[in-house]
């Protein structure tokens, strides 16, 4: 390796060190050398250089998990950055009188958050972590687990591992809602997200031993929560015993709205003389939907809405297009209303 390589990969490699505040060189490797079958040793004979040079501060992680990486004084210096020595608690031993390390209550989410992104960032993907939107200046209360990019996608991350209900779901569903439904959420400067993302290990139990299922969860929320149906990038998560990632599945899944569903259903739909069905919902809103052979046998849809003007009922189309069934083309007919009528003319102001 020439010197000025090496220069650059000890940069970049305390770089990633602080994006995460701590890393194990696993994952350390994965950033580095994302295509190499040699990026595990390549990683640990640079943490031995480091260490050699003072630059890390190497501790051991619980449950055999490996050890974590944090920059020392001299590699925070190196990059001027700060140092990641107080990262865990020291407390005495009892039985020994000696310090014993050990690392915060929420290490294993932090691994969970840094073995998903050294995943994705093997497959291509590009990745902005927590700690970084923040240094950038993303609002305190409103900050992804991570920024993850493929292509023009820039998906909102969410990643969760521990038992979380109340407020904090409920203000994770409404995030990841507006996220998918906007399609822009500023998140820091240069940083708009276009769509949400949700990771979850699959067949998770907390510390009592209940089974997890937080895709349920988080899913049934928005289904219960949202007018209209939710797009989402579902990422399921395979961990080891340690509770790293070794496999991840992804996908888009549509999240079916609850209200939208029981609003068709109460619809009294009737067809015409032309075989037009008709379908009245309310404050003048009106559905219709046609099978059509213009467009490869496809069913055409329609959202008007009556308004009174000039003491005089006028008829505006909301929005109109194409569907591939008859339930599709009912429920494009009602999101097109949601989306795109006030909510005076909703009548729920």
């Amino acid at each position: 390796m020439s010197r000025n390589r090496g220069a650059t990969n000890d940069r970049k490699g305390l770089q990633i060190i602080d994006a995460f505040r701590w890393i194990r060189p696993v994952e350390l490797g994965a950033f580095l050398w994302p295509r190499s079958r040699l990026r595990r040793k390549n990683a640990e004979a640079l943490v031995r250089k480091w260490e050699a040079r003072h630059w890390i501060i190497r501790r051991q992680l619980p449950d055999g998990a490996g050890s974590a990486i944090l920059l020392s004084e001299r590699g925070a210096a190196e990059i001027q950055s700060r140092t990641g020595k107080d990262w865990g608690d020291h407390h005495v031993d009892e039985l020994t009188g000696e310090s014993v390390w050990e690392p915060p209550k929420t290490w294993k989410h932090g691994l969970l958050q840094v073995s998903l992104l050294a995943w994705l960032r093997r497959r291509g993907y590009r990745v902005i972590p927590e700690r970084i939107l923040r240094g950038r200046g993303a609002q305190e209360d409103r900050v992804p687990d991570a920024i993850v990019m493929m292509f023009d996608h820039v998906w909102w991350c969410e990643v969760e591992h521990a038992r979380k209900g109340g407020k904090k779901l409920r203000d994770m569903v409404q995030t990841l809602m507006s996220v998918a439904i906007t399609g822009d959420m500023s998140v820091c400067d240069g940083v708009t997200a276009t769509g949400a993302m949700l990771a979850f290990v699959a067949d998770e139990r907390d510390e009592r031993g209940h089974r997890l299922n937080h895709a349920s969860r988080v899913v049934n929320a928005i289904r219960k929560k949202a007018r209209r149906d939710i797009p989402i990038l579902l990422a399921i998560m395979r961990v080891d015993a340690n509770g790293a990632v070794e496999d991840v599945i992804t996908g888009i899944y549509t999240v079916k709205s609850d209200t939208a569903q029981r609003v068709l259903g109460s619809i009294d739909w009737a067809r015409d003389g032309d075989g037009v069905w008709h379908g009245p919902w309310r404050n003048g809103i009106e559905f219709s939907y046609t099978r059509t052979t213009e467009v490869g046998n496809r069913w055409y849809w329609r959202t008007t809405l009556s308004e009174s003007k000039d003491h005089r009922r006028a008829e505006r189309e909301v929005a109109s297009g194409t569907a591939k069934t008859a339930a599709e083309a009912k429920r494009a007919a009602y999101e097109a209303a949601v989306n795109n009528l006030t909510l005076r003319e909703l009548g729920e102001d």
